[in-house]
């Protein structure tokens, strides 16, 4: 409803009868005979209208029809806003209307009801509702919809403002201004008491279907206002003669009335859910005619006033009882169990003595050096398998790719060798999750067979190449082009001393045989796989078994791997082989650092330092290629700081015999083909892997309010959020900016039909 319709409204029935102005809403809503006969009930009009008088008396945040401040009416309306869930400043900007000078008040009165939730290196600051304020909450707020009903009745805001007995009464309202003093009229009203009654009558039946619980809660929801009113003229007042207001002189507690319904509901075993609402009216009854016996000295009945005490009586009963009835399971519990051990005693003491000789056998396998088992489960067909040289084939879905992060020479393109002066490494990553070879080989050829059966016109670029050997990861999705075997944990020296202790002939076979052929031909193949991986993404090209240089490769790939892992646990301070034992972990430390020690003698290659503020980068763009014109789309490389013009034929250049744009153009020269950049106008971070696959991510610049600012639009100002920025470094760092692109093409596929090899 438009807020002039409900201020017309109000203006209406502030000077009109109230049983005049009730009988023509009945009329309107068609509901004029509904309450009267036993007619087919129109359940969702009668919640409308009733939801409609909540409005024309309860709405009084508009100055002029309550005695409030314009403030105030933009205080509660954030209030309301908040109720629903915490929101970012844009949100409440957004929702809050705005005055004649294209205001909200927001930054006047967001401080006093909110507090503010910085970001973390993901999301946005959020403002929460302050509990203090939630007790001035109401579920029937003119400007929430059914949706937002719904959503607020379980929220977390609206649970700090419970009281005791659980129930959720209406906050107490602000005085109305006279003209507008008549409204309360509506609430004892001869029409609504007879409406009220007929729907607390329907609902005291049990098998009856003619009312909802929308319906009962918004009548007793009426009640309540009527009672909060009256209360609050009472104690505003100097005499009884002042007080025009007395709605529970007008609904008594006689048979048929509203107050007599609602005693007989109270323990209506249907209506569990209104019990504690109906049980705080009752309860406001009472006050309001013990306060009226304590100021005017009338004789008024206070029965209801002695509810309390006797309610507290009760609890206290039923909680002595429950207790008793705890100790009393508990002692039988114990009973039962100490009986079951007496008839069971010799199996327990069989089942110790087992428990202690596995625990024994285990000591003493680990203290022999005998080999560890390695059980795995392969995620495709979910059967356990052991990892063993001669057993079935286990792999390791595995991500190969081309890597500047440790280089320090870009001129310098051998990745065969690990030189201080390196410019490309071979990286290998991978989710951890397993499977049989076999199983593997099935799942890659059902993708490559589904690729092939789509249309032709249908093949755009997807998130991963089948062509170049990658798949999807069958369980998380994590982009694959390769496979790593598992092999079996090698002996361990006290093993080989323990062997070589003993006779020759009863070794020797043994182990010459398992030299001899160490794995199966399954195992093989999937060594052969992964060496033929690293060789072809290394060395970008065609496979060859016979080229000497590919175990070069293959150890040139765990080389860098460990090298860039140990760089990356250094600068967070952790260790290596923290799982090892202390004198293995010190060696293979020492030594791993040491081998790495060999080229990271000078400064490790980090990524720009950004300018504290976006306005500072703004003033940067300037095109490389036009003699310092203006770029009309500046793109900031993030790892050598070289500014570019995305999206701008100036600066396109050819590569592979195709016209690409500079960022694409770019990550091959200084990225192997992974990019990431800052668009500076644009505010967001473009990740790019080759010339078909790329995403967006949000940028490291923040405003005051803990908000990006896509296309700065908003214009606030936007800092540098270190957090975020540290962040961007890590992935890159980690080499899982081609994760994320294929996990953000496979979320959104929009993604997939951008022209990424022209920004």
């Amino acid at each position: 409803m438009f807020d002039k319709d409900l201020a017309m409204l109000q203006v209406g029935a502030s000077m009109m009868d109230p049983n005049h102005f009730l009988m023509i809403v009945l009329s309107r809503f068609e509901l004029f005979h509904t309450f009267s006969a036993d007619l087919a009930q129109q359940n969702t009009l009668i919640e409308e209208m009733l939801h409609l008088v909540i409005m024309v008396v309860g709405e009084r945040y508009v100055p002029g029809v309550g005695q409030v401040e314009p403030l105030d009416e933009v205080r509660r309306e954030i209030l309301h806003q908040l109720c629903i869930r915490p929101m970012a400043h844009s949100e409440l900007v957004k929702s809050l209307p705005e005055n004649g000078n294209k205001e909200t008040g927001l930054e006047r009165v967001i401080d006093s009801i909110a507090s503010f939730r910085k970001p973390g290196v993901t999301g946005r600051g959020l403002y929460e509702l302050r509990p203090e304020w939630s007790r001035h909450f109401d579920l029937y707020f003119h400007h929430y919809s059914r949706a937002d009903q719904s959503k607020v009745t379980g929220s977390e805001p609206v649970g700090l403002r419970r009281v005791v007995t659980g129930s959720l009464p209406p906050p107490r309202p602000p005085p109305l201004c006279p003209p507008f003093a008549s409204l309360v009229n509506l609430l004892q009203s001869d029409v609504l008491l007879a409406l009220e009654g007929a729907v607390l009558q329907w609902a005291g039946e049990p098998s009856g279907g003619g009312w909802t619980e929308s319906m009962l809660q918004r009548v007793l929801h009426l009640v309540a206002m009527a009672l909060l009113e009256e209360q609050q003229q009472l104690e505003s007042s100097g005499g009884d003669e002042d007080v025009s207001f007395t709605f529970s002189s007008e609904a008594p507690s006689t048979s048929g009335s509203v107050l007599a319904l609602l005693e007989n509901l109270q323990s209506a075993p249907h209506l569990e859910v209104h019990k504690d609402m109906i049980t705080w009216i009752l309860k406001m009854v009472g006050n309001i005619k013990t306060t009226r016996e304590r100021t005017y000295g009338s004789s008024v009945s206070v029965s209801h006033g002695r509810r309390p005490e006797e309610d507290k009586a009760e609890r206290k009963r039923k909680a002595e009882m429950a207790r008793l009835r705890r100790e009393k399971v508990m002692a039988q519990m114990s009973e039962m169990q100490k009986h079951f051990i007496n008839e069971n005693k010799e199996l327990f003491q069989q089942s110790m003595e087992e428990l202690e000789a596995a625990a024994a056998t285990a000591e003493h396998r680990r203290v022999g050096g005998a080999e560890r088992r390695q059980l795995v489960t392969c995620i495709l067909c979910q059967e356990e398998q052991e990892v063993r040289g001669h057993g079935r084939a286990m792999v390791l879905a595995a991500f190969i790719q081309r890597s500047t992060v440790l280089s320090k020479n870009r001129k310098r393109l051998d990745p065969l060798f690990v030189h201080p002066d390196l410019s490309v490494g071979v990286h290998t990553a991978s989710c951890g999750h397993i499977m049989h070879a076999t199983c593997w080989q099935r799942y890659f050829e059902a993708v490559q067979q589904k690729e092939q059966r789509r249309q032709q016109r249908l093949r755009g670029h997807t998130s991963y190449d089948v062509e170049n050997g990658e798949f999807l990861c069958p369980l998380c999705e994590c982009l694959s082009n390769t496979v790593i075997p598992l092999l079996p944990h090698a002996l361990s020296p006290n093993a080989w001393g323990a062997g070589l202790s003993g006779t020759a002939d009863d070794v020797s076979s043994d182990v010459t045989s398992s030299l001899r052929n160490p794995f199966s031909s399954g195992v093989g193949e999937m060594i052969n796989t992964f060496s033929m991986s690293a060789y072809k993404v290394g060395l970008k090209v065609n496979p060859n078994e016979q080229d000497p240089r590919v175990p070069v490769l293959s150890w040139s790939t765990c080389a860098y791997t460990m090298q860039s892992i140990e760089r990356l646990l250094m600068d967070e301070k952790k260790p290596l082989f923290g799982s090892l034992p202390c004198r293995q972990n010190d060696c293979l430390s020492s030594l791993t650092r040491f081998s790495s020690a060999c080229w990271t003698a000078a400064p490790i290659r980090t990524p720009l330092t950004l300018a504290p503020d976006v306005s500072s980068c703004v003033s940067l763009c300037r095109c490389p290629r036009s003699g310092g014109d203006k770029s009309r789309a500046p793109t900031l490389c993030l790892v050598c700081g070289c500014m570019l013009c995305s999206q701008s034929y100036c600066c396109q250049t050819e590569v592979e015999g195709e016209d690409v744009g500079a960022c694409t153009a770019h990550t091959f020269t200084c990225g192997a083909g992974i990019g990431l950049f800052l668009r500076v106008r644009e505010s967001q971070v473009l990740f790019v892997a080759g010339k078909t696959k790329g995403c967006f991510y949000p940028p490291p610049y923040l405003d005051d309010y803990g908000e990006t600012d896509p296309g700065l639009k908003r214009g606030n100002p936007l800092h540098l959020c270190s957090e975020r920025y540290q962040k961007i470094e890590r992935l890159w760092r980690q080499h899982g900016i081609a994760e994320v692109i294929g996990h953000a093409q496979e979320a959104n596929q929009t993604l997939v039909a951008i022209d990424w090899q022209h920004l």
